[in-house]
């Protein structure tokens, strides 16, 4: 049995097993990536305090603003062209050539931006050390991208792990000896070179393309499908981190501090989409050569696990949002945890938008998915300056919801206003009404019942996940079986740009 499974996450035959092998694989890398970063951020609030890591997160929230500079939106149309057509791995040379050269623009870039925002030392310092260890994962990055066209996402996971394991140790290690703030970023750099080194002795030994060359019209070519994409990125890193870059700039270094701990915790909460939908991309490329019934059947099934995995996240982590704080951060985080309970949303509406984001880029729609997430932008950097000045952290938490929901409403418009996809009252319905009905019981049960400490935390963490998935699935089938709902198999109504049409199966 064992057997049959490890030969799957290796070797599997079929589109079930391949992407069953893929969200494992990334589930692990990912999920340990995010554990280890978690586990150390814990150790350096501890040790060094709210201050010195509200600087940290300052820096990086600034450095990650050109977090997608360094990509150009290069990642997802390599992914997408090379596995429509593998005669196209010959462009992978100049695409890599063009990566490394324009990394090191950005990389100056950066370090001459960070003395015009902040005056101190510490923090210019944690700038240019951050950014050169983004650099070095984009180039790994790069890689990956070849690896996902080829449904070999294991590779992918196992620089992830070797990543992750680099950075707990180094971490502990170097902080223990040095405790500073800086000590940190070092660790992120130390890491970083790790996973090139590593990424390139596998490249090597499977045979990947592992050279430099010049292209100019393979860098034309690229470029024009990957620049609406590339200020997409831009735009997303704008409201991504310019609730932290704001904060510290209006001066609430600690309060900085206070809001990225509650990020964290909105980081481990969106580990299941980061494995779902790379996994999804390739899958959805390839049947898009193919028959749209398919290409149909896997979006519906990408937006059913989003919407299932949405809100039984939300309502485990908004209900215990104070126990959370204070036993991963301890009681001088306590002002936290009204902004996590607020940012948690953040989550629930990027597994929501995430789908219809994706179907756009298969469908060759970037220029629409950039003027959704610039109409994003513009609205989050509005809204910060009028919320934080008044709210301070929770202003920006605010700002980041409501910049979320604009995201998916227009996304969820361009989807069915300008692809063949079909979206199905019913079988949206098949999944929301299962998921709200028990995100509210479990999220209320969990309210009564309060609690505090370790002990409580993790029965929490574990009984509530679960008594969501069983009241999930047991409302479901009686729904289904009521007529009330549609099965999976069902006909349905369903609309899209061609108006309404039968989706006959899934």
């Amino acid at each position: 049995m064992m057997g049959r499974i490890f030969s799957r996450l290796l070797d599997p035959r079929g589109q079930r097993q391949i992407l069953f092998k893929n969200s494992v694989w990334l589930a692990i890398a990912d999920g340990l990536t995010r554990l280890v970063k978690f586990i150390v951020t814990l150790y350096v609030i501890r040790i060094l305090g709210s201050l010195e890591y509200g600087k940290f997160a300052f820096a990086f929230a600034f450095v990650s603003l050109f977090s997608t500079l360094f990509d150009f939106g290069l990642a997802p149309v390599m992914t997408r062209e090379f596995a429509r057509r593998e005669e196209e791995d010959r462009s992978f040379s100049p695409l890599l050539s063009f990566k490394l050269g324009f990394g090191m623009f950005v990389f100056v870039l950066i370090a001459a931006s960070g003395h015009l925002v902040s005056s101190d030392g510490i923090i210019r310092r944690l700038m240019v050390v951050l950014a050169l260890a983004l650099w070095m994962n984009e180039a790994s990055a790069t890689y990956y991208a070849l690896f996902r066209s080829r449904q070999r996402m294991e590779y992918e996971s196992w620089m992830g792990i070797l990543g992750g394991l680099v950075f707990g140790g180094a971490g502990f290690l170097l902080l223990s000896l040095f405790p500073s703030i800086v000590v940190l970023s070092y660790t992120y750099l130390v890491s970083a070179v790790a996973v090139l080194s590593g990424t390139v002795i596998l490249a090597v030994w499977k045979g990947y393309p592992f050279r430099l060359a010049f292209d100019r019209l393979i860098w034309q070519r690229y470029l024009a499908m990957a620049a609406p994409l590339a200020l997409y990125g831009v735009v997303m890193g704008i409201y991504s981190f310019s609730d932290s870059v704001m904060l510290g700039a209006f001066g609430h270094l600690e309060e900085t501090g206070w809001y990225n701990a509650a990020l964290r915790i909105v980081g481990l909460a969106i580990i299941p989409m980061n494995f779902v939908g790379p996994v999804f991309l390739p899958a959805l490329s390839s049947a898009l050569a193919k028959t749209d019934e398919g290409l149909q059947r896997l979006f519906d099934l990408q937006l059913e696990i989003m919407i299932f995995a949405a809100f039984m996240i939300t309502c485990v982590v908004f209900s215990l949002a104070p126990t959370i704080m204070e036993v991963a951060f301890t009681s001088s985080f306590s002002a936290g945890a009204v902004a996590l309970q607020i940012s948690i949303f953040v989550a629930f509406f990027q597994y929501l938008w995430t789908p219809y984001n994706q179907v756009l880029i298969v469908f060759n729609q970037q220029r629409k998915v950039f003027l959704v997430h610039l109409v994003g932008a513009i609205a989050n950097l509005l809204l910060n300056a009028m919320l934080i000045p008044v709210l301070s952290l929770y202003g920006a938490s605010l700002a980041s919801v409501v910049t979320q929901a604009i995201v998916f409403g227009l996304l969820f418009g361009a989807v069915s206003g300008s692809t063949p996809i079909a979206i199905s009252l019913g079988g949206l319905s098949a999944a929301l009404v299962p998921a709200a009905v028990s995100a509210v019981a479990v999220g209320g049960t969990l309210l009564l019942i309060g609690g505090s400490g370790l002990a409580f935390l993790s029965l929490a963490v574990l009984a509530g996940p679960i008594g969501y998935t069983l009241c999930f699935f047991a409302l479901r089938a009686t729904l289904i079986r009521m007529g009330l709902l549609y099965g999976v198999l069902e006909p349905r109504k369903a609309w899209n740009s061609r108006g309404i049409v039968d989706v006959v199966k899934r």
